[in-house]
């Protein structure tokens, strides 16, 4: 049997990649929307019986500030609204990886320029302290799903 013959067959790397992708935008999607909903309620959980849940956000808010992060109620809104925008970008990363599950390459090009939006998006809406709000170690998940991508680029058409 062939290697031609096997990927045809069984899975292939970009049918696995594909899969692991939606699975963690899935918990992407999950983390961004818990975040837009806390930015965009905090006065309702900063005014809750739960001390120690009121004690948290403060902390998270003291953070954000030490990191130069507008912390007022127009940054807090803006910071919502990046995680929603996040959001919507997840889904249409998803679309692009639907599209190369399929084997489509213009699903490789939604993939790049949205992930890359994805990426992009905290800087440019929050600036230079955007690792208190979003860790760099995550990011740089996306880029290196990025280059993986790029390997299996030769099995789209």
């Amino acid at each position: 049997m062939s290697k031609k013959e096997v990927q045809i067959n069984g899975f292939n790397g970009l049918k696995i990649l594909c899969v692991l992708s939606v699975i963690g935008f899935i918990a992407s999607m999950y983390i961004d929307a818990g975040n837009y909903y806390l930015y965009s309620n905090i006065e309702q959980y900063l005014d809750v019986q739960d001390q120690e849940l009121a004690e948290n956000i403060e902390e998270k808010l003291s953070i954000l500030n030490k990191a130069n992060v507008d912390v007022s109620e127009k940054g807090i809104d803006l910071l919502a609204w990046m995680f929603f925008g996040r959001g919507v970008l997840d889904v249409l990363v998803l679309l692009g990886v639907m599209l190369m599950f399929y084997k489509l390459k213009i699903g490789f090009n939604l993939y790049v320029l949205f992930q890359l939006l994805y990426v992009a998006l905290p800087f440019i809406l929050i600036g230079k302290g955007v690792k208190a709000v979003v860790p760099y170690e995550l990011m740089m998940i996306n880029l290196v799903y990025i280059a993986l991508y790029v390997t299996q680029r030769k099995h789209l058409i």
